[in-house]
């Protein structure tokens, strides 16, 4: 989690997450002032059945509609790893024996080959089925 938060501070160009579950709820979006006060891209992959509070997100956007959006995959399986990534750094963890993504851990650089390679591993995920809602 300390690597998704460093990843939204220090975004200039984009963000880019992938969870199997939105990160610690949508105060994680919402409490980042990267919304309201910058340029910066979002994207966001998460399974359809996240429980996002659509209106509250709407209402941070505010006057940045456009920055934000948010790809759901039709089925929660297809998220086998967890990716938080700006231009400059990314992270990448991967399910633990049961399963399960582990945020206890992850694999971190700033080598722009790992943050290609990242940027590839989400893009295969955005060409998946499922549906996408701008804000």
């Amino acid at each position: 989690m300390a690597l998704a938060q460093k990843v939204v501070q220090e975004a200039e160009e984009y963000i880019w997450l992938m969870a199997d579950h939105i990160l610690q709820g949508d105060q994680f979006l919402v409490g980042s002032n990267k919304l309201e006060t910058s340029n910066v891209a979002w994207k966001i992959i998460v399974p359809a059945e996240s429980n996002i509070d659509w209106n509250l997100l709407r209402r941070t956007v505010g006057i940045n509609k456009g920055k934000m959006e948010f790809f759901l995959l039709e089925d929660p399986k297809d998220v086998c790893a967890a990716i938080a990534m700006n231009e400059k750094i990314a992270g990448l963890s991967f399910p633990d024996a049961k399963g399960r993504l582990d945020f206890n851990g992850a694999f971190t650089s700033e080598n722009p080959l790992f943050i290609r390679w990242c940027q590839d591993l989400f893009l295969v995920h955005r060409n998946k089925k499922g549906r996408i809602i701008k804000l």
